[in-house]
């Protein structure tokens, strides 16, 4: 079974748009929300929301599951940039990609966040996808 947070994790570090615009270096997580007081700069948190589900069967046999993920965005202020401008469009090219190199859709969002103590941007979406499993023949 392909891992649904390692899929979506390769396709945006291989991203150049992204690469371009933030550092990822260390900046993305999985289902571990860093301290919101410790982001510097960008955060991207990558979570289950449900357990993979059969979706698709052949010959009796489970052939593709299925899984909601979200993705939160979280964007600190800076005098150098428009934060969150930033975030949106992070958040816009992350569901672009998903929609493109995985055919993942875009489900739900929640409402954007600004934190004025923190001065953190944050955008939470999610996301249903399909994946198809590797069947060996024996």
């Amino acid at each position: 079974m392909k891992d649904f947070h390692n899929e979506i994790y390769k396709v945006i570090i291989n991203d150049e748009i992204i690469n371009n615009s933030i550092d990822l270096d260390g900046n993305i997580h999985f289902s571990l929300y860093p301290n919101t007081s410790d982001i510097q700069k960008i955060a991207i948190v990558i979570d289950e929301i449900s357990d993979p589900l059969n979706e698709a069967y052949g010959d009796n046999r489970s052939i593709a599951m299925s899984q909601t993920i979200q993705i939160d965005v979280f964007i600190k202020t800076n005098p150098r940039y428009n934060a969150r401008l930033l975030r949106n469009e992070i958040s816009q090219r992350i569901s672009d990609l998903l929609e493109e190199k995985l055919s993942m859709t875009f489900v739900s969002s929640g409402k954007p966040e600004y934190d004025p103590d923190l001065k953190i941007y944050r955008s939470v979406r999610r996301y249903d996808g399909t994946f198809y499993k590797e069947i060996i023949n024996n």
